[in-house]
């Protein structure tokens, strides 16, 4: 891109993604609507997937806009906690709200929204840094560095029905990356400082940058977590007797289209390129934050 600076040849190329995401999302939730359609006039009951949702923050000047999103969200299906089953065939579609890291813009901005309109969520909590700024982020770019995440009082004090609270690891560290002495302590260290602090039990865990191996599995286990969930959409499975569940990411800021196309898991297909954009993003890490 001739003439263009760095930053600007960045923004550009995020723009270029998002649109051709967004159009492969179009055809492929045709499809979906297609399969669906033909499966009804056949007599076939099709298994509805649960959808779950990934958002990080909800700015001040955003909660008018994630508000209208949860209105969308409850036309468009059944509001339910991200750990329930991950299938059914009851019919109807169930989506599932979650927030990353626990930013306190979403105690602020979220919670009363979803409490007055009765959706359930999960916030996963990084323990090392509550109370503190995201000490992972080194970036001077990155729109959270300069967040500041839920403090132990804070989490102390949340006495709401309708919230769930899990783990986002200890430090925010690529689990997969990790030896099993570390990996045990990542995962022990955050459980551990929940469960004193909630005083009940901890078994929801999201994995950072999606990042996990089959000693991850087994530590989980180890540790007592039962369900996982990754930041891309990936089929429910279950692996070490330890549940994995998908998920979508979300934005206040997403386009209607874009918000309304993930709300019906249209972007789904974006799990079987997730290895070639980590290649992508090794070459290119600009593009990608």
């Amino acid at each position: 891109m001739i003439g263009m600076s760095l930053r600007e040849t960045s923004t550009a190329f995020r723009l270029f993604i998002r649109l051709l995401e967004l159009a492969v999302s179009a055809l492929f939730g045709f499809f979906q609507s297609c399969l669906a359609g033909l499966s009804g006039i056949i007599g076939l009951r099709r298994e509805n997937r649960l959808v779950v949702l990934t958002y990080h923050i909800v700015n001040d000047e955003q909660k008018a806009a994630f508000s209208s999103q949860m209105d969308h969200l409850l036309k468009a299906g059944q509001a339910v906690f991200a750990n329930a089953c991950g299938n059914s065939s009851a019919g109807g579609r169930r989506i599932a709200v979650t927030f990353d890291d626990g930013y306190q813009s979403i105690l602020r901005n979220a919670l009363p929204v979803l409490q007055e309109k009765g959706i359930p969520s999960v916030i996963f909590i990084t323990t090392k840094y509550m109370g503190q700024r995201p000490g992972w982020i080194q970036d001077p770019g990155n729109p959270y560095r300069e967040q500041t995440l839920i403090s132990g009082e804070q989490l102390q004090s949340l006495r709401n029905g309708l919230v769930k609270v899990g783990s986002h690891t200890h430090s925010h560290a690529q689990l997969g990356k990790l030896d099993r002495e570390a990996l045990c302590e990542e995962l022990l260290l955050s459980k551990g400082a929940l469960e004193r602090l909630l005083t009940r039990d901890v078994d929801l865990l999201s994995l950072p940058y999606g990042s996990m191996n089959r000693d991850t599995l087994r530590c989980c286990r180890a540790a007592g977590y039962r369900t996982l969930f990754l930041n891309v959409p990936f089929p429910n499975t279950v692996e070490e007797d330890v549940r994995i569940v998908g998920r979508t990411h979300v934005s206040a800021e997403d386009w209607a289209m874009e918000y309304h196309l993930k709300l019906r898991g249209a972007y789904d297909w974006i799990a079987a390129t997730y290895g070639l954009k980590k290649k992508i993003k090794s070459l290119n890490p600009t593009f990608y934050r």
